[in-house]
């Protein structure tokens, strides 16, 4: 409502400013002190005063801290050029380090760690590794400063990351064009069609059935016709294991490889895998199946090596009694310890001439 009396807007104003301002602070002397009666209650000439005295320092102040605690640096703009002749990471440094200028001391970090969760993963690691995230002032210097090697390790995450995004993007359309809509169905149905088969001990499959396909375009449209293909034989709400082999995603290592159920790569376990994309649960139970079919046959071999020559297992191990320790259970073991301490055999009663106890 203050826009209705221009006149009366300012007095408020003016009047507003007064009572915010900070006790004992610059501000507040120079109010008390400097400022003329007519002005203390005018906005529209207290205003000047105010820009007269204090320029724009607070105001460029915040806006230099707005900056600093919002500009982004990805990942791709490392090494990118700006269309002037220079690199983006460049032009951010540069523009970052004035800023944290203005906005003024950091004493206690807050601001270098603002400016630190602003940039890419890539080039975030690449600082921590480097010491170079403590103040504002270092980490613009080591992103000014990057070397064409730095430059090329960080574009090199960056492509990496972004063929884990197209692989998980490829995976899941090809997944929801060939993979048929559940339909329901009985409980006896799911239970015949793959609960219980899920649990199949039986040895895995031939090795036809565990083609890996390759990542090309004649790889892929073989792998999709054997997607239709398992669903064909199996019914929509198949789930597979050894006996039922499930396609392998292009690209992915053999099943039984002891290989990350994630992604199908055999260089790692599911507990490390960092790749974005996820293959299909059905190709995830049978690697599982394969894989815990393998162990079970190792086993298997492990304990029939034991048998010795004929395979025989041990049914019982003997045990032979010494009679030279027959005395020993008819003595009265409440006076006597079955071993003396520091006691010879010839000590032992009823053993040589040794002492009798």
């Amino acid at each position: 409502m203050l826009i209705y009396d221009w006149d009366e807007n300012a007095k408020k104003q003016a009047k507003a400013f007064k009572l915010n301002l900070v006790e004992g602070s610059v501000a507040q002397r120079w109010f008390n002190t400097d400022v003329p009666e007519a002005a203390k209650s005018d906005w529209n000439l207290l205003l000047p005063l105010l820009r007269e005295k204090f320029d724009n320092a607070i105001e460029d102040r915040r806006s230099a801290f707005q900056y600093l605690s919002t500009a982004k640096l990805e990942d791709s703009d490392i090494g990118c050029g700006n269309g002037k002749g220079g690199l983006k990471h460049v032009d951010w440094a540069r523009a970052m380090s004035s800023a944290s200028q203005k906005v003024g001391d950091d004493a206690d970090g807050n601001n270098a760690f603002l400016v630190v969760n602003n940039i890419g993963q890539a080039t975030r690691n690449l600082l921590t590794a480097m010491g170079a995230t403590s103040t504002v002032g270092s980490i613009c210097y080591k992103i000014e400063t990057l070397t064409p090697s730095d430059i090329e390790t960080i574009k090199g995450s960056v492509k990496r990351d972004q063929e884990n995004k197209d692989m998980k993007t490829k995976l899941a359309h090809l997944e929801r064009q060939f993979r048929p809509e559940l339909r329901g169905g009985s409980f006896r149905e799911q239970r015949e069609n793959g609960w219980s088969s899920a649990f199949s001990k039986d040895e895995p499959a031939e090795q036809e059935n565990q083609v890996v396909f390759p990542s090309n375009a004649g790889g892929i449209q073989a792998y999709k016709q054997a997607v239709q293909a398992f669903y064909s034989k199996w019914g929509d709400n198949a789930y597979a294991n050894a006996n039922r082999p499930f396609p392998l995603t292009p690209g992915t290592d053999p099943a039984g490889s002891n290989e990350c159920y994630n992604c199908g790569k055999a260089d790692h376990l599911r507990s490390n895998c960092r790749a974005s994309y996820t293959i299909p649960e059905n190709e995830q139970r049978y690697r599982g199946s394969v894989n815990k079919a393998k162990r079970e046959q190792q086993g298997r071999s492990a304990l029939s090596s034991l048998g010795g020559a004929g395979n025989k297992p041990l049914r019982m191990i003997g045990h032979e009694e010494d009679p030279r320790f027959s005395h020993l259970a008819r003595m009265n073991h409440a006076y006597l310890p079955l071993s003396p301490p520091d006691s010879e055999y010839a000590d032992l009663p009823g053993n040589g001439d040794g002492p009798h106890y």
